[in-house]
């Protein structure tokens, strides 16, 4: 598996993305638990990686159910494009979302990823874990966020990756 190159690029988008959740005031009634037990989540992401005049875009999708208050059982699926081989992401992860009275919660989870990776390089299984924030805005939620994913099975090089994660997630 390839090394992503560090993001520096992202922490912009962070800023920006963290300015607009904070300036939209949350819907919600303050009382009211979105991460209820039952309740679904459906999250977007994306971004791209680039160092060298190499450069790498992803598009990724996830979806979560709460198997009880503030638990989430989910999955992650990621296509990347670019200038190496496609290659895809598919995975279970969870997520234990810190219950506090406010528009922004903490985070922690854990997850599970297999690479489908098309040419010469071989698939990959890597697990990891991650924090950061849900930042409520009017009708969804910004994750920002870090992760940690290191790969389990055979490995040459660096085999492990430090990364910033950002999204939207809409939970109902």
């Amino acid at each position: 598996m390839q090394a992503r190159p560090k993001p520096h690029h992202l922490v912009a988008a962070w800023l920006l993305a963290l300015l607009v959740a904070l300036a939209a005031p949350a819907a919600a009634a303050p009382d009211a638990n979105p991460f209820a037990q039952g309740r679904s989540r459906v999250g977007i992401s994306g971004g791209g990686v680039g160092s060298a005049g190499h450069y790498d875009f992803y598009i990724a999708g996830s979806f979560g159910y709460f198997l009880v208050d503030n638990l989430e059982l989910g999955g992650d699926l990621a296509l990347w494009f670019g200038d190496t081989p496609f290659y895809a992401q598919l995975g279970p992860a969870v997520r234990y979302i810190v219950p506090l009275d406010a528009d922004v919660k903490p985070y922690l989870g854990a997850f599970y990823r297999h690479w489908f990776m098309t040419g010469d390089a071989a698939d990959a299984d890597t697990v990891g874990a991650r924090l950061g924030l849900l930042i409520q805005s009017r009708s969804f939620w910004l994750t920002l966020g870090a992760a940690y994913e290191a790969v389990v099975s055979e490995c040459s090089g660096d085999c492990d990756d430090f990364y910033p994660e950002f999204g939207l997630s809409f939970v109902f």
